[in-house]
C-alpha cells in the first residue's frame, strides 16, 4: 500500500508554533532573499531555467502553471491542469514539462506557454508525481506513481521505455535525469529503495536503508546523487556507484534535493523545520535559514547558484541567492613569519596575527580557501624545495597539506586559485623567463593539469589571479610595474589578454593583489605601496582612481599583501 506523504495540517500547525525542536539558523555564508512574490496557491514544485534565470512553479491549488522571469515579473500563467504536481524545465529550449496529477498526463508546454504536447489519459499515465527534462537529448523521465513505473519519453513525447510495475518498483516520489550519460535516478519510495536506471532501462543497482526517500537530485559531474529520507529526518550523499558518501540528520521530514553541479553543494526543502538548508559537497552545513512555512520544492540554478524555493504554505515564491564572500587584505612579515589578517578594508589592527612558517622566511604567501569550507587560509612556498604547506585555519599550527610542485630549487612565483569552479583552491606556478603558467587542479603531488603561456617571456611582470568575469572560476592575470599596466585573461589557456587597463604609477615598487571588494561577485585589482603601508582598491577592472585607499600596516614595509575571506562571511 502507497503511504500518505502529504504533511498533516496538524503537524504543520505544531511546526510552525514551536512544539517541534527547530534547529536555530546558522550563517556559515550569507544568503540574501532576491525575491519574494505571492499570488500563489500552494504552489508545490519549481524548476530554474539556467539559460535566463526563470523559473516554472506549479501551482497546485490554483491548477495552474506560471512562468516567473529572474526577477519575479509574471511572464505565462495558464490553467487546463488538475494539481500540477511536478514541472522540469528543458534549457535548450526554455520549454517545460509537467507532471499533471488528476488528469494523469504528461504535458510539454513550450517557453511562452502553448501546448506541445499532451499524453493520453488513464491508463497510460495514472498519477504522475515526478518529472526530469535530460538536456543533452530533451527527452523526459517521468515516475508514473500510481502505476508504480517509470517511463521515459522522447522529446516528442514518443514512448522510448516503460518500467515493469510492481513490485519492481512501489510508488516512485521522485525521478532524476542525468545528461552526462542519459541515465536516471529513482526514489522507489513504498520499496524503501534508490535505484539507477541506464538510459536504456537497465538496472544499474538498487540500494536501500531508506525510510522512505522522497526526493532524489543526481549530480551529472561526479556522478552522484542526494537522497531525502523523508521519515529518517535525513539527507543522504550517494557515489556513482551506490556508496553512501555521506548520511547526515538534524531535519525533520526533509521532502526535496537539489544539487549544484557547478560545485557539488546541495539545497535541502526542511518542510517541518520551516527552513532552507545549503549543505557543501561533503555535507557540511553552509546555511540554515528560516522565516519559509512548509517548503515542498527547491530547485538550483548552477549559472549563478541561487535557489528558488516554492514556499508552499505561504502560498509564495521565494529567490535565494549566495552574497559573494568579503574580500578583505592582509599582510605577511617573512622576517617574523607572522600573518596580519584584517576582516575590513580600512585601516586599524590585525584581526589575526599568528605565527605560520620559518622565521627569518624567504617563503612566499599564497592564500585559498583549500579545503572547500568557504573561508580563505593562508599558505606559503618554498622555492628551494618546490614545496607549497598550506593551512587549513587562520592560527599557528603546522601545514594541513604538503604538496611537492615544480622543479627544486626555482625561481618561479607562486599562485593558487579555483581553477575548475569547484569551490577548492589549488595551488600554480608562473614561470617569468618562459612567462608560463603551471596549474595543479588538486592539492596534491603531480604534473600541472594545464600549462599556457601568457605574456612575454624573460619577463618582470607579477602573476595575479582571480575571477574576472563572474563565472565562478579563477583565471590568471599579469601586472606590468614599469607601465603600471594590468592584463587579465578570462580562461586559463594560451591568448591575449581579455582586459587592459593602466592602474597606479609608472616604473612602480607597489605590489599587485586581487579581491571581490565590493560584493559584487567579480574579482578587480588592488595595489599595495610598501613605502607608505597603503592599499589602493579597485572595483571595476578599468583605468581609474582607487575606489577605496587606507593605510594598514607599517610604513615603510617589508610586509608582501595577501587578500582572502577570512572569517568566512
Amino acid at each position: 500500500m502507497r503511504r500518505a506523504f502529504w504533511p498533516s495540517a496538524m503537524a504543520l500547525l505544531c511546526a510552525s508554533v514551536g512544539l517541534f525542536a527547530v534547529p536555530a539558523a546558522t550563517h556559515a555564508e550569507q544568503v540574501l532573499e532576491l525575491w519574494r512574490g505571492g499570488g500563489f496557491n500552494f504552489p508545490y514544485s519549481v524548476s530554474v531555467n539556467p539559460t535566463d534565470g526563470s523559473c516554472w512553479v506549479a501551482d497546485l491549488g490554483s491548477n495552474q502553471v506560471v512562468h516567473v522571469a529572474q526577477g519575479g515579473a509574471e511572464l505565462w500563467r495558464g490553467g487546463g491542469f488538475s494539481w500540477p504536481r511536478a514541472v522540469s524545465v528543458d534549457p535548450n529550449d526554455g520549454s517545460c514539462w509537467v507532471a499533471d496529477y488528476y488528469n494523469n498526463q504528461i504535458v510539454h508546454l513550450a517557453q511562452g506557454g502553448t501546448e506541445m504536447w499532451r499524453s493520453a489519459g488513464y491508463p497510460t499515465f495514472n498519477n504522475p508525481l515526478s518529472v526530469s527534462v535530460n538536456r543533452a537529448d530533451e527527452s523526459c523521465w517521468v515516475a508514473d506513481t500510481s502505476d508504480s513505473q517509470i517511463v521515459h519519453l522522447a522529446r516528442a513525447g514518443t514512448e522510448l521505455w516503460r518500467s515493469p510495475g510492481y513490485p519492481t518498483f512501489q510508488a516512485p516520489d521522485s525521478v532524476s535525469a542525468n545528461p552526462a550519460d542519459g541515465s536516471c535516478w529513482v526514489a522507489d519510495t513504498s520499496n524503501d529503495q534508490v535505484v539507477h536506471l541506464a538510459q536504456g532501462g537497465a538496472e544499474f543497482w538498487r540500494i536501500g536503508g531508506f525510510y522512505p526517500p522522497v526526493s532524489v537530485s543526481g549530480n551529472p559531474t561526479d556522478g552522484s546523487c542526494w537522497v531525502a529520507d523523508y521519515y529518517s529526518n535525513q539527507v543522504v550523499h550517494l557515489a556513482h556507484d551506490g556508496a553512501q558518501l555521506w548520511r547526515g540528520g538534524g531535519f525533520y521530514a526533509p521532502v526535496c534535493v537539489s544539487v549544484n553541479p557547478t560545485d557539488g553543494s546541495c539545497w535541502v526543502a526542511d518542510y517541518y523545520n520551516n527552513q532552507i538548508v545549503h549543505l557543501a559537497q561533503d555535507g557540511t552545513q553552509l546555511w540554515r535559514g528560516g522565516g519559509f512555512f512548509g517548503p515542498l520544492s527547491v530547485s538550483v540554478n548552477p549559472a549563478d547558484g541561487s535557489c528558488w524555493v516554492a514556499d508552499t504554505s505561504n502560498n509564495q515564491i521565494v529567490h535565494l541567492a549566495i552574497e559573494p564572500p568579503t574580500v578583505t587584505v592582509g599582510l605577511y612579515d617573512p622576517a617574523a613569519g607572522n600573518s596580519y589578517l584584517h576582516n575590513t578594508n580600512a585601516g586599524g589592527p590585525a584581526d589575526l596575527t599568528f605565527r605560520f612558517g620559518p622565521a627569518p622566511s624567504t617563503w612566499a604567501p599564497v592564500t585559498g580557501d583549500w579545503n572547500g569550507h568557504e573561508m580563505d587560509t593562508i599558505g606559503l612556498y618554498s622555492e628551494t624545495t618546490a614545496t607549497f604547506y598550506l593551512r587549513s585555519a587562520n592560527a599557528p599550527g603546522p601545514a594541513d597539506l604538503t604538496v611537492r610542485f615544480g622543479p627544486a630549487p626555482n625561481t618561479w612565483l607562486p599562485v593558487a586559485g579555483d581553477w575548475e569552479g569547484d569551490g577548492d583552491s589549488t595551488v600554480g606556478l608562473y614561470r617569468q623567463a618562459a612567462g608560463t603558467f603551471y596549474l595543479r587542479n588538486s592539492s596534491t603531488a603531480g604534473p600541472a593539469d594545464l600549462t599556457f603561456r601568457f605574456g612575454p617571456t624573460d619577463s618582470t611582470w607579477l602573476p595575479i589571479i582571480g575571477d574576472w568575469d563572474g563565472d565562478g572560476t579563477d583565471t590568471v592575470g599579469l601586472y606590468n610595474p614599469a607601465s603600471g599596466t594590468f592584463y587579465l585573461r578570462d580562461s586559463n589557456t594560451a591568448g591575449v589578454a581579455d582586459l587592459t587597463f593602466r592602474f597606479g604609477p609608472t616604473a612602480s615598487t607597489w605590489k599587485p593583489i586581487a579581491g571581490d571588494w565590493n560584493h559584487d561577485g567579480i574579482d578587480t585589482v588592488g595595489l599595495y605601496n610598501l613605502a607608505t603601508g597603503t592599499f589602493y582598491l579597485r572595483d571595476d577592472n578599468a583605468p581609474g582612481p582607487a575606489d577605496l585607499t587606507f593605510r594598514y600596516g607599517p610604513a615603510p614595509s617589508t610586509c608582501l599583501p595577501m587578500a582572502g575571506d577570512w572569517d568566512g562571511l
